[in-house]
């Protein structure tokens, strides 16, 4: 019998994780041929000794953010557009008059005066942030370009959106709900799907899947080497609905020369 393994990742969740383990991926081939071949292992513990088992990893589909709110800066209906909001957001607005007021010393502006200071802070800051995280998904999309293009059976989803805050957060959306879609509208294609998220939001298609009849892994980064006797540790909810877990150590990662120490994880200066 022949497995079909699909892996499918949240962009996001993995660059969190890999930050979180001060890891940077040189080789990211040999990165998910680790998962797959770590997952075959605990797949085959599900069978009877002695069945004849092969398995093939058909894809990786990486689900990733591609766009953001678009603001034109150059445009003067941008800054009208964001003046109101600044205006209408009464914690924001407070926020930035206090500002005012540690910048500038009593009595040398008035009321007035200071609403309209504290929204040209604001604006100027905020347009710097604005321009910063500009960069940085620039910088993400030339690295997933030269990953692509550079490996095989990894693809890009390019399918999500940062949308933009103006208390300079930014919330991801579509990311989750393209990943769950794809896992579910595939599922004729494979026979075990790898997932690499601790989105609760995967939750329900995951189910959907085992009462299909497919079988579920979830990867589970965890600190130092493979212990002896493996369990299933501490889990999120999505890693407790699956059927088995699937170790990935950062000493293992690190020795193979897949990865290795890094101060940070980041995206800006990222090359083709």
């Amino acid at each position: 019998m022949t497995g079909r393994f699909m892996t499918f990742v949240d962009g996001s969740n993995l660059y969190g994780t890999l930050r979180k383990l001060g890891l940077k991926v040189h080789d990211f081939e040999g990165f998910y041929r680790k998962i797959f071949e770590s997952a075959v292992e605990r797949w085959r513990g599900t069978w009877v000794p002695g069945d004849a088992l092969t398995a093939r990893q058909v894809r990786i589909y990486w689900y990733v953010v591609a766009w953001m709110d678009e603001w034109d800066f150059a445009n003067a209906s941008t800054r009208e557009h964001l003046r109101d909001r600044f205006f209408n957001d009464r914690d924001l607005r407070r926020l930035w008059l206090v500002e005012v007021g540690r910048r500038i010393p009593a009595g040398r502006v008035d009321g007035a005066s200071a609403e309209l200071e504290a929204f040209n802070l604001w604006y100027q800051e905020f347009r710097g942030w604005y321009d910063s995280k500009r960069r940085t998904l620039d910088g993400m999309l030339r690295f997933y370009h030269g990953v692509e293009s550079s490996s095989e059976f990894i693809e890009f989803r390019r399918c999500g959106r940062w949308k933009v805050g103006t208390d300079r957060s930014l919330s991801e959306k579509r990311v989750d709900t393209a990943l769950a879609v794809d896992m579910v509208g595939m599922k004729e294609f494979y026979d075990v799907a790898i997932l690499i998220s601790d989105d609760a939001d995967s939750i329900p298609s995951l189910q959907y899947l085992k009462d299909e009849g497919k079988h579920v892994a979830v990867v589970d980064f965890q600190r130092g080497h493979s212990p002896d006797q493996r369990n299933r540790g501490a889990s999120s909810r999505v890693k407790m609905v699956a059927d088995f877990l699937v170790p990935i150590y950062e000493l293992d990662l690190i020795e193979s020369g897949t990865a290795a120490r890094a101060e940070r994880v980041d995206f800006a200066d990222e090359e083709a």
